[in-house]
């Protein structure tokens, strides 16, 4: 699946945001009733935390799993909640963490 490029956050990336968020929807379709905003709001911010160059080939669904979690942690998503301040999504970011942190790695240079 071929996903789109990130945003650079700008008002002129709207049009990029809402592809990402269209993606989103398509993988996670329980967020599609979740408000519009909540959920540009929240890949906006994984979108932030989550830099191509450390994330690579797993850029995208780091992105979405930790917008899920942060939709998930809005006001609303209470029934998405496992316990506290966890959920589905987070154990997924988890370990999406672990794959990306694994080995040397230094952040900016291209792979060899």
């Amino acid at each position: 699946m071929a996903y789109p490029q990130p945003p650079t956050l700008s008002p002129a990336d709207t049009a990029t945001v809402g592809a990402w968020y269209a993606q989103f929807v398509a993988i996670y379709p329980e967020f599609a009733a979740a408000p519009v905003a909540t959920v540009y709001t929240a890949i906006g911010s994984a979108l932030i935390r989550t830099p191509v160059d450390v994330w690579g080939d797993h850029h995208a669904l780091g992105v979405f799993a930790l917008a899920a979690h942060l939709t998930a942690m809005a006001p609303g998503g209470e029934a998405m909640r496992l316990s506290g301040e966890t959920t589905i999504y987070q154990k997924e970011r988890d370990r999406l963490n672990r794959i990306v942190a694994s080995g040397f790695r230094v952040a900016g240079l291209p792979p060899t």
